[in-house]
C-alpha cells in the first residue's frame, strides 16, 4: 500500500529527563487527546539515534537524537489531511512540553504492507 511515513527528530533534549519511555507516554496521552477531538490516534515508534553534526556546529559525537515515526495506515484512517493535521496536533503538542527544542518534520511517501495474521 502506498501512504505516508512522517518523522519528527527532537535534539538536544536531557537524556537523563527525557528517556524513551517518557516521550512515548507523553505521546500516548496526547495522542489520545487528538483522537478524542478527531477521532484519529496517531500511533508511533520512539527511538534514538546517534546525531553526528560535528564540533565546529557545537554537537558532540554522543549527542542522542528522539525520533519519533508514524505511519498511515491508510485501511484505518483514509483521509491523508486528516491523519497529517492529527499528527502534526500531536506533534506541536509534545514539541511545546519539550520547551520547544530543536526539531525536524518529514513526511516521506512509502509502500508498506499490514498484516494481521500470516498464514
Amino acid at each position: 500500500m502506498i501512504t505516508e511515513q512522517y518523522v519528527i527528530m527532537f535534539y538536544g533534549l536531557n537524556t537523563k529527563y527525557y528517556t524513551e519511555e517518557y516521550i512515548a507516554r507523553m505521546w500516548n496521552d496526547l495522542a489520545y487527546k487528538e483522537y478524542r477531538s478527531s477521532g484519529i490516534f496517531v500511533t508511533c515508534l520512539v527511538s534514538t539515534q546517534l546525531f553526528v553534526c560535528g564540533q565546529q556546529r557545537g554537537c558532540n559525537l554522543d549527542e542522542i537524537t528522539y525520533v519519533i515515526t508514524s505511519s498511515r495506515n491508510p485501511v484505518e484512517n483514509s483521509d491523508m489531511a486528516a491523519y497529517e493535521a492529527a499528527f502534526t496536533n500531536v506533534s506541536r503538542d509534545i514539541r511545546e512540553i519539550f520547551g520547544n527544542p530543536y526539531m525536524s518534520f518529514s513526511i516521506r511517501n512509502i509502500d508498506v504492507h499490514f498484516f494481521k495474521n500470516l498464514t
